[in-house]
């Protein structure tokens, strides 16, 4: 039961950081602000008018974005069964081609990479143009290699996915966008988060 002045203060905290996180289109957020205000509404719901008169105040920064577009379209290109992350992914099967041109098991081999580790990921917006990835490209990611501080890879966050450089500050993952229109993202405990796998290759696209 919250009852003291400092756990007061925490959930009028919590409400105000998932008001503005609602406010950019996270779900995960949305969820937890309803959970939040009924639990506001049964402590004091002064708690809860306060952080919402806070947060009109906040209004008018809403345009600071974070994370940037998400990812919209996810290949995953040989399906195995037994692998934890096929739940996550959309599946394709290439139709069979008669001609045996170079295939995508190729192209896997000729990077050493087992094809059942690979997923192709469609690049949407402009948060990562700094490290060259653009809106259209296609990403390479290997799900079998955990990403490095510093190295980029997918990432699954809230229900949704992106390309970012991952980071770390205080102990804490920091999810860095290549493009100075987005501020870095501390992933909290509240955060649904995987890292998915590394960027190994961008497919770039042809104009």
């Amino acid at each position: 039961m919250i009852n003291s002045e400092s756990q007061k203060k925490e959930l009028y905290q919590n409400l105000l950081k998932y008001l503005k996180r609602s406010a950019f289109g996270d779900d995960f957020a949305s969820e937890m602000l309803i959970k939040l205000i009924n639990q506001a509404d049964f402590i004091d719901k002064s708690i809860y008018d306060s952080a919402l008169d806070d947060f009109t105040n906040f209004l008018p920064e809403i345009d600071n974005k974070f994370l940037g577009q998400s990812i919209s379209h996810i290949i995953r290109v040989k399906y195995t069964d037994f692998n934890e992350l096929d739940e996550f992914f959309e599946l394709y099967k290439p139709k069979e081609d008669n001609l045996k041109k170079y295939t995508f098991d190729n192209f896997c081999n000729s990077y050493g990479y087992n094809p059942d580790d690979i997923i192709l990921l469609s690049i949407s917006g402009n948060s990562m143009i700094g490290a060259s990835i653009e809106d259209g490209d296609t990403a390479v990611v290997n799900i079998s290699k955990r990403a490095k501080i510093g190295e980029i890879a997918a990432i699954h966050i809230n229900n949704k996915y992106y390309i970012k450089r991952i980071d770390e500050n205080a102990g804490n993952i920091v999810l860095l966008s290549e493009n100075p229109e987005y501020l870095p993202y501390t992933v909290s405990a509240e955060d649904k988060f995987k890292i998915i796998g590394l960027v190994t290759n961008i497919i770039k696209r042809v104009s």
